[in-house]
This record gives structure tokens, C-alpha cells and sequence, in this order.
């Protein structure tokens, strides 16, 4: 498969794209099992890389819908995947919500 040749010739299994997304971001996002299943078992692999929006792989194959959703979740689940930091960040409308509180405060 092309991803086994990409690793074999120095591709890195943890290389970014420009939003800092790894391979498996991107096999995760794309709920492709096989994929998921070969870059979690190469050796040096960073499984909760947080992108440049604060997600992990864990995070992209929760999105979107399908059956293949929750197995590859699950896997990335077993080899210690979890949510990145983007949890952490207060929803768009909630940051509005506090940004207005503040500005009636100060009046």
C-alpha cells in the first residue's frame, strides 16, 4: 500500500501538513481502519498529536457519521487516544456570551 511506501522512504509517520494534521488525522477522519490500524502499530508514532485547532486523531474520527465511526475510535481509544485541548475551549457562542457579560460590567 502507498502508505507503507511513504514510511519506508522517510516519510515520517508523525509528518504534518500545513494544519499540523499527522497521517492519522487524516486515516481517522476518513474512518479508514486498515490505515489506523497500521500507523498506531509503527514505532514512534504520537497518537494525541493536537493539530493546530487543539485536535487529536481521537477527535477526527468522532466527527461525521458511518459505521466504521466508533471502531476506529475505539482502536485509537485502546492505544491511549484521547480529546485534545480544543475541549478546553469555551464554544463560539459561549466566548460571545462572557464578552458580553464583561462589557456590561463595565458600564
Amino acid at each position: 500500500p502507498l502508505l507503507k511506501r511513504l514510511l519506508q522512504h522517510r516519510c515520517g509517520v508523525n509528518a504534518e501538513n500545513y494544519d499540523g494534521r499527522t497521517p492519522l488525522h487524516i486515516a481517522a477522519s476518513a474512518h479508514r481502519l486498515a490505515a489506523c490500524t497500521f500507523l498506531v502499530a509503527h514505532e514512534g508514532l504520537v497518537a494525541n498529536h493536537e493539530d493546530r485547532y487543539g485536535d487529536t486523531p481521537f477527535d477526527d474520527a468522532m466527527r461525521g457519521k458511518g459505521k466504521m465511526r466508533d471502531v476506529v475510535s475505539s482502536l485509537l481509544a485502546a492505544f491511549g487516544g484521547r480529546a485534545g485541548s480544543h475541549t478546553a475551549r469555551p464554544s463560539p457562542e459561549r466566548a460571545l456570551a462572557e464578552q458580553r457579560r464583561a462589557i456590561l460590567q463595565v458600564e
